[in-house]
C-alpha cells in the first residue's frame, strides 16, 4: 500500500472518529494553577484515560475496515445508503459515548485553579478598593466576572451539601470576609487594598500568592519586608541555581523540554505544595525550559 493510500486512510479515520466524538474530540487536559480551597482534578485524569481508550477503540475499528467500507461511512451522512458496516459503526461505543458526555468533569471540579477562572492579577492589583464579592473572589484567584455578585447570591439559595466543594469552600469564606466589610443601607461597602492587605496579614488567610504579591508591592506588610527577593541574586548564583535545576528536572523527574505535556513539571508542583509552597505549571514550565539552557546537547542523544 503506498504512502499516499496510508495517508488517506489515516486522515479519513480521523475525521469519522472526529465526527463521532464531536466536541470531545478536541477535548484536552486543562491548565491547572495554584489552587486555593479543594479540588478534585483526579476526575480529569480519569476523564482523559478514559477519553483515550475510547478514542483508541474507535480507531481499531476503522483500522480493521477496507477502503470501501471506510468511504461508505464518510458518505452515509449525505446518502440513504444503509450497510453493516455503517450499522456497526453507528452503534460502536454508543454506552461508553453517553457516559462521556455526560459525565465530562465542569471547570469547577479543578477547583479554582483552572484556567477558567484565571483573574488578571496585574489589572486587580492597581485597584484603589475592593467590593466584598471581589474580596473573596480575587483571594481565591479568581477573575470577579467569573462568579459575580449575581451567581453567589444563586449559591447561597443551593443547599449546601448539593454544591460542589470547592463552591462550599468559596460560600465559607464569604461568610469570614463578611466580618470585616461594612455593610450600610445599600449593601457592603467597598474596603481599600491597603485594609484588605492588612487583614489578610492579620488573619493568615490563604491568599493567591499573584494577588497577594500586587497587594505586597503597593502596601508592604511587616511580613513582606522580610522575604529575600530572587532579583538580589548574582548573575553567577542564578547560572548556578538553574544548572542545579535542570539537574535534578531531569534525573529525578525526567523532565522532556520537547514534549507538549511533561507529568514532570505537575509532580514538582505537587511536591511543591507538600512542603508548604506553592507555583503554577506555567511559571514551573518556564524556569524548567530556562534551565535545559545548560543541558549538554550528548545528554538528549542518550535518551533518545
Amino acid at each position: 500500500m503506498s504512502d499516499n493510500s496510508n495517508g488517506f486512510r489515516e486522515e479519513t479515520i480521523g475525521k469519522l472518529v472526529a465526527a463521532k466524538l464531536k466536541k470531545l474530540a478536541t477535548w484536552e487536559m486543562p491548565e491547572i494553577g495554584h489552587c486555593i480551597g479543594p479540588d478534585e482534578r483526579s476526575e480529569f485524569e480519569f476523564f482523559s484515560k478514559r477519553l483515550q481508550l475510547l478514542k483508541a477503540s474507535l480507531r481499531e475499528h476503522l483500522a480493521g475496515l477496507d477502503d470501501q467500507d471506510l468511504a461508505k461511512l464518510i458518505c452515509a451522512a449525505d446518502t440513504e445508503q444503509v450497510s453493516a458496516s455503517i450499522e456497526a459503526w453507528e452503534t460502536l461505543e454508543l454506552e461508553s459515548l453517553r457516559k462521556l458526555w455526560k459525565y465530562t468533569p465542569p471547570p469547577i471540579k479543578a477547583g479554582f485553579g483552572h484556567e477558567q477562572f484565571r483573574a488578571d492579577f496585574e489589572h486587580w492589583g492597581q485597584t484603589p478598593s475592593y467590593s466584598l464579592n471581589e474580596a473573596v473572589t480575587l483571594s481565591l484567584g479568581v477573575e470577579p466576572d467569573k462568579i459575580d455578585d449575581d451567581e453567589i447570591d444563586a449559591l447561597l439559595r443551593e443547599k449546601r451539601e448539593t454544591l460542589w466543594p470547592a463552591y462550599k469552600f468559596l460560600l465559607k469564606r464569604r461568610e469570614q470576609f463578611t466580618r470585616f466589610f461594612h455593610f450600610g443601607g445599600f449593601g457592603y461597602a467597598h474596603m481599600t487594598a491597603r485594609e484588605l492587605n492588612a487583614i489578610f496579614d492579620k488573619l493568615g488567610t490563604d491568599v493567591h500568592p499573584e494577588f497577594k504579591a500586587q497587594l505586597d508591592s503597593r502596601w508592604p506588610s511587616e511580613k513582606s519586608k522580610l522575604v529575600i527577593s530572587p532579583d538580589n541574586f548574582s548573575s553567577q548564583e542564578k547560572r548556578t541555581l538553574l544548572k542545579l535545576l535542570a539537574a535534578m528536572a531531569c534525573e529525578q523527574y525526567s523532565f522532556d523540554p520537547h514534549a507538549k505535556r511533561s507529568e514532570a513539571v505537575s509532580r514538582i508542583r505537587d511536591d511543591l505544595e507538600f512542603i508548604g509552597e506553592s507555583m503554577d505549571t506555567k511559571t514551573i514550565r518556564k524556569w524548567l525550559l530556562e534551565a535545559m539552557e545548560f543541558v549538554d546537547d550528548e545528554y538528549w542523544k542518550k535518551q533518545s
